[in-house]
């Protein structure tokens, strides 16, 4: 942004209609606004933050009072400025909301906020970007890149609080440039990363005590110790650990290798267990028709002397009839 010419003209404290040309205070580089109080220093920073916000700063705002109390009643308060913005030349020119005498009759009327802005070329030719106070803020707000408040805080430093900060200690200072600059945004952000820092730092120290108890049973299962000072070099834990994984791959092949062997070796054992017990099996089951056997032939005699009684008795079959009617007979002649 570049400052090329001011007009105001009943505004703050000029009752009149008052230039600066900015371009030929500039021309060495710096240059000093200074006078007694009241002069209107500040109405022409004012001016400047109104025409191209349509606002003032500070505590003025909640006031606008911007036109001047001492201005003829006829005189429009009225601010024009030529600026230079993103390489593009402008001539703003700005009127506040304000009373005027009727054009017919007596009595006054309201006036309601007028702003047009120009463009100004290198052949001295113009064109109107904005006619009306809603268009000239839609256009003027790409080309400043800023609000207000941050054009006041950046560009802008409101006199009070500046002699604030003067004559204030080092907090009072660091409360001022904080208050002007905005500067709770980075407060938050410190706070912010300080949380996180701290939610960081548990968070390491919880995965540092997993590691660590990690480490102890591999050093425990593998019966060797890990490498002294290895949370200061984790690189040497790595190294420890990889090696373990070979060694203990190297031990699982063997032992998947020898659980192969030893299935087949189980499985051979079973087959020669279930023939072995088929084979006693039967060899007891011969035991018991041997010894069942030779029961058999010990007591032939017995059965021998059981069928020689059986066969008599069947000889005398036919006899028992007879006899029991004899027997009967003699019973009955006992009787008579």
């Amino acid at each position: 942004m570049r400052l090329h010419s001011l007009r105001v003209t009943a505004f703050g404290a000029f009752a009149g209609s008052e230039s600066v040309d900015f371009d030929a205070l500039g021309a060495g580089g710096l240059f000093l606004l200074h006078g007694d109080t009241g002069a209107g220093k500040t109405t022409l920073l004012d001016a400047v933050c109104f025409a191209l916000y349509g606002e003032v700063p500070g505590a003025r705002a909640r006031e606008m009072r911007l036109r001047s109390d001492h201005a003829d009643v006829d005189t429009r308060t009225e601010v024009e400025l030529e600026v230079s913005l993103r390489e593009r030349r402008l001539r703003i020119v700005r009127r506040p909301k304000q009373s005027r005498p009727r054009l017919r009759g007596e009595g006054m009327t309201e006036e309601a906020h007028a702003c047009t802005v120009e463009e100004l070329h290198a052949d001295g030719s113009t064109s109107v970007m904005a006619a009306r106070p809603d268009e000239a803020r839609a256009e003027l707000a790409d080309l400043l890149g800023m609000s207000c408040d941050q054009f006041c805080q950046v560009v802008l430093l409101p006199q009070g609080e500046f002699a604030s900060f003067l004559r204030a200690d080092s907090d009072k200072r660091r409360e001022v440039l904080e208050r002007l600059f905005a500067t709770q945004r980075f407060a938050d952000v410190e706070r912010w990363l300080t949380e996180r820092r701290k939610a960081a730092r548990g968070e390491l120290e919880g995965v540092l005590r997993d590691v660590r108890d990690i480490v102890s049973r591999l050093a425990q299962a593998a019966g060797e110790d890990p490498p002294a000072e290895w949370e200061a070099e984790p690189a040497g834990v790595r190294e420890w650990v990889g090696r373990l994984i070979v060694t203990i791959e190297a031990g699982a092949a063997t032992a998947q290798e020898a659980s192969v062997t030893a299935r087949a070796e189980r499985a051979a054992a079973e087959r020669a267990l279930a023939a072995a017990t088929e084979l006693a099996s039967r060899q007891r089951q011969h035991a018991e028709a041997v010894g069942q056997l030779a029961q058999w032939e010990a007591s032939r005699p017995a059965r021998d002397a059981a069928e020689r009684e059986l066969l008599a008795a069947r000889g005398a079959g036919p006899v028992a009839p007879l006899l029991t009617a004899a027997h009967a007979r003699g019973t009955e002649a006992a009787a008579a």
